[in-house]
């Protein structure tokens, strides 16, 4: 996409937000016109006037253009603690012809953004940059360079300029149309339903064009192929960073411990399982060629196809790939020490301190607590209680977990199963452990239970069982080959 090309789009866009500040003045205008006309006429009717006057005031004072009071979304980082990061950053905003940001700010997502912030209406504004710990985790120094040219092709397209403005509109006609609704005036609503849509499907596309200029961009500063390997990381990380809290940081975090979100995350990737499901998602979306008319990026397939152009005509005109040298460093290497940022970013909601931990010291310090917890529950309701007892069929599953949680789940088979399961899976494994196996709990794997050459991994089963995947049969042999289907699940010894 020209730059020609995106300032006629800039163009229509600045013509819209006119276009939606004179839609407002003007319905507001003939609101408080009708009413002093009744005025004039000598003929008032009060209720109509009152609502007239009462719909023009809530046009006016949602369209009031409001302060960027920005919100920083993580600690500030500075280029005397991180130099090699600044160093990097600074060669990319030389290379792009760009200024540099005011702040760079480290967020908790697998994201880059570059904005303007503060003043109104991106007047009085200034640069500011955000790079997540996650991703720089997962990227090369190459790929980080490409990534960050791409930002900064944001600067040089003027994007961070126009950005605010946009915003800002959207925003007004988000609380005209909210305000509108609550005050239950359905015709003047109306006109700004149908204003709105038309406003977002034309600036969505003004996004998604200004993010192809920013890929090219990038593609010639750093490289089109760093680009599309940066590209296909960040897609597939994304999608695994949510898991990945869900499972392996988040319930850390609840009790308490603050383990090193940058480590356990590139562990949590390169988990064999984790890598062949990315692998798969990715592949996948680049059969995938479709685009909302709200989306505000280009599906990957089609950044991706543009980007494999580029690189081909660079490579047909100088045989060279971006000003850079291609580095596959580890872009967190960059970032030099991060405890303290980490602790700044990572933070519970209640406010109390979070105790730095290790990964490897997870089971015993925040798992095991919480599987002796479960085995005492699950034991509590057995008749028998042994390990064998809880191999049972999904449905004896889900009444297990409604008992256990005192909760009506039968309107939800599955989750209650998949719970049930899971307390079972935690009761094995510390009844177990307490009676001498070795837990082995490695991020994004399934936790296993060793003794001697034997083998258990009673949460991929009891999992599997509860999905339909696996037998009982198949389970409770696998129990007796271990010698522990008759061990007793609160005591963890031998039932005689």
């Amino acid at each position: 996409m020209n730059r020609a090309s995106l300032l006629i789009r800039s163009i229509v866009a600045v013509l819209l937000l006119i276009g939606f500040y004179v839609l407002a003045l003007g319905i507001a205008g003939g609101l408080l016109w009708s009413v002093y006309a009744q005025i004039v006429a000598g003929h008032v009717l009060i209720k109509v006037a009152f609502i007239s006057v009462m719909l023009a005031c809530v046009i006016l004072w949602s369209v009031l253009p409001r302060p960027d009071r920005f919100e920083p979304p993580g600690p500030v980082m500075k280029a005397s603690e991180h130099p090699k990061l600044f160093a990097a950053i600074r060669e990319v905003a030389h290379k792009t012809g760009q200024a540099m940001p005011r702040d760079v700010y480290l967020v908790a997502d697998v994201n880059a953004f570059v904005a303007q912030r503060g003043g109104i209406m991106g007047f009085f504004s200034h640069r500011v940059m955000g790079l997540g710990l996650p991703l720089l985790s997962l990227l090369s120094v190459a790929e980080l360079r490409a990534v960050l040219a791409h930002e900064f092709g944001h600067y040089y397209g003027g994007d961070t300029q126009l950005g605010p403005w946009i915003y800002k509109t959207r925003s007004a006609m988000g609380r005209t149309i909210v305000s509108l609704a609550h005050s239950g005036s359905t015709i003047v609503r109306k006109p700004f339903e149908w204003y709105g849509n038309f406003f977002l499907k034309v600036t969505h596309s003004i996004s998604r064009a200004q993010e192809l200029s920013a890929d090219a961009l990038a593609a010639r500063v750093a490289g089109a192929q760093h680009l599309v390997s940066g590209l296909k990381a960040v897609h597939g990380g994304a999608a695994a960073f949510g898991a990945f809290v869900q499972t392996e940081y988040g319930p850390v975090l609840e009790a308490g411990f603050r383990p090193p979100l940058a480590h356990g995350f590139r562990a949590f990737l390169d988990g064999k399982q984790i890598k062949a499901s990315l692998e798969k998602l990715v592949a996948e979306n680049l059969q995938d060629t479709d685009h909302d008319a709200f989306d505000t990026h280009p599906p990957l397939a089609q950044r991706i196809a543009a980007l494999e152009a580029v690189q081909q005509a660079q490579h047909a005109r100088t045989q060279q790939h971006g000003v850079f040298q291609a580095d596959d460093t580890p872009a967190i290497e960059l970032l030099g020490e991060s405890d303290e940022l980490e602790a700044q970013l990572v933070q519970r909601r209640d406010g109390k301190p979070l105790e730095r931990l290790t990964w490897t010291n997870v089971a015993e310090r925040v798992l095991m607590p919480q599987w002796q917890r479960s085995a005492s529950s699950v034991a509590a309701e057995l008749d028998t209680p042994t390990l064998g007892e809880l191999v049972r069929p999904p449905a004896k599953l889900a009444k297990l977990a409604a008992r256990i949680l005192k909760r009506d789940l039968s309107n939800e088979p599955e989750y209650a199963a998949r719970i049930g399961a899971g307390l079972c899976a935690a009761a094995v494994t510390w009844t177990l452990a307490n009676a001498g196996w070795t837990v082995k709990n490695r991020i994004g794997r399934a936790i296993t239970l060793k003794n001697g050459d034997l083998r258990l991994s009673p949460f991929k089963d009891f999992g599997a069982l509860a999905e339909g995947k696996l037998r009982e049969a198949e389970l409770v042999k696998r129990l007796e080959e271990a010698g522990v289907e008759d061990v007793d699940v609160k005591a963890g010894r031998a039932t005689s």
